[in-house]
């Protein structure tokens, strides 16, 4: 009886062990399903202290091309980086026993999940009105890049001495109408100029990464909870294991 290893879904990370109920027993079964908890829990914590998720936090000028609203200008619908790890701490451990198998499933949110649902709407200024844009994904914009999505002038604070006397206005205005107006404070879309150096963004390629990384160990790791158990208890390892190793299939 070999025990089966499967990366369904790398987009999503969804990794199933599964096994015919020879040879898998309650104590392997606990087992697996703490480790992969402990897994899931290392997964969201990788998230949370990497330099990719501080910079989203912490960086103005990244926060205001993505136009992240301060907390007390947000409004419905709104999100922001906490609510990345909010979805990514739902993730599921999930058994599914019936008569003749056994199957332990870790998932996560897919990352078309977490694009759908990480949205907000941006900040415009046209004609001299601040007013709300259209609602798009910054979680698309942030992990995947732009794309050349941002089509309209990106004026960052740190940028509006240059467009103060490109467009004749003063400085302090300006900066009034960025700090006072838009709900970022640290930059506003012009819709009547071409997108700018600023009008960009690379990705950050951190959650696809995470999962690709995780997902390549899953077999390795959940092997050795499953040797170890079956050692402790002076199992025939042969009974678990196809050739000395694991079946793993993955698909992307």
């Amino acid at each position: 009886m070999a025990l089966k290893f499967k990366v369904k879904d790398i987009q999503k990370l969804e990794a199933t062990l599964k096994s015919g109920l020879l040879g898998f027993s309650k104590e392997i079964a606990n087992e697996v399903r703490k480790d992969m908890k402990k897994m899931g829990e290392q997964i969201v914590d990788k998230v949370e202290s990497s330099p990719q998720y501080i910079q989203l936090k912490t960086d103005e000028a990244l926060r205001g091309k993505l136009g992240l609203a301060k907390p007390t200008l947000r409004v419905g619908g709104d999100t922001d980086a906490e609510d990345l790890i909010r979805l990514l701490s739902g993730f599921e451990v999930k058994s599914s026993f019936g008569k003749f198998f056994k199957k332990i499933t870790l998932a996560f949110p897919t990352l078309l999940e977490l694009e759908r649902k990480l949205t907000h709407s941006f900040t415009k200024v046209d004609g001299g009105r601040v007013i709300r844009g259209p609602q798009h994904s910054w979680f698309r914009w942030w992990e995947f890049g732009d794309r050349g999505e941002i089509t309209t002038f990106t004026l960052l604070k740190s940028g509006v001495m240059a467009q103060a006397r490109r467009s004749k206005r003063s400085k302090d205005k300006i900066l009034d109408i960025i700090a006072t107006k838009t709900r970022t404070g640290f930059a506003i879309q012009l819709p009547s100029l071409p997108p700018g150096p600023n009008s960009s963004i690379d990705g950050a390629n951190l959650i696809q990464t995470i999962y690709q990384n995780y997902a390549r160990i899953f077999p390795a790791r959940i092997g050795k909870v499953v040797k170890r158990v079956a050692r402790k208890n002076g199992g025939r390892l042969s009974r678990f294991f196809r050739g000395g190793g694991l079946t793993a299939r993955a698909r992307t």
